[in-house]
């Protein structure tokens, strides 16, 4: 499934406006831990995505990646993965989302990204407005971010692995568009291309 692509205002901290896309990325675009270019391991993430359910969606700025987000597509209901192909997901979970340059002081990279994924997860899922659409777990230094950037719905401290806490988040379908409607009025809207 082909993704689709978007312009999106980015802001810096004199008032300057930055015209980013939100694309599907690929393999190159990988940063790479070993090189200290960001804290998560992007490259084997990539070697080990299962791209029928999950994607990875990068934000660039005059061809420099701003950001990643790695989402994956569930539907509960189903129990194996080739009745999956003829289901519509039920939710999207956020895996990882990084923001890769942070020399930049352009914003708002992260929400810009959370955008992109619930926009896609209103068109595609099917549930009502009080089911979850979007989850994700955060890392305990992130829930600030989430709670209150964000503003998504808490839900209860996760284990992420052993001896490390996080805590869940989700949207509702209605939260989702309230975050959209936020987003777009406040940085303006997204703009579709080809």
């Amino acid at each position: 499934m082909a993704l689709s692509r978007y312009q999106v205002t980015l802001q810096d901290q004199s008032g300057s406006i930055g015209q980013a896309e939100l694309t599907e990325a690929t393999q190159d675009d990988m940063p790479s831990l070993k090189r200290g270019e960001c804290e998560f391991y992007w490259e084997s993430f990539w070697e080990k995505a299962d791209f029928q359910y999950q994607a990875i969606v990068k934000l660039t700025l005059n061809g420099k990646c701003l950001g990643l987000v790695h989402f994956s597509a569930f539907n509960d209901s189903v129990e194996d993965i080739e009745e999956l192909k003829n289901k519509s997901p039920e939710y999207i979970f956020i895996d990882y989302l990084e923001r890769i340059d942070k020399q930049t002081s352009y914003k708002p990279v992260g929400l810009w990204l959370i955008w992109y994924v619930v926009n896609m997860a209103l068109s595609l899922c099917t549930g009502d407005c009080h089911e979850t659409l979007i989850l994700l777990h955060s890392l305990s230094e992130a829930i600030p971010y989430y709670e209150k950037q964000v503003m998504m719905e808490g839900m209860n401290w996760v284990t992420l692995a052993p001896g490390e806490e996080g805590y869940a988040f989700r949207f509702t379908k209605q939260g989702a568009k309230q975050f959209c409607d936020r987003i777009q009025q406040r940085y303006s809207p997204a703009k579709f291309f080809e």
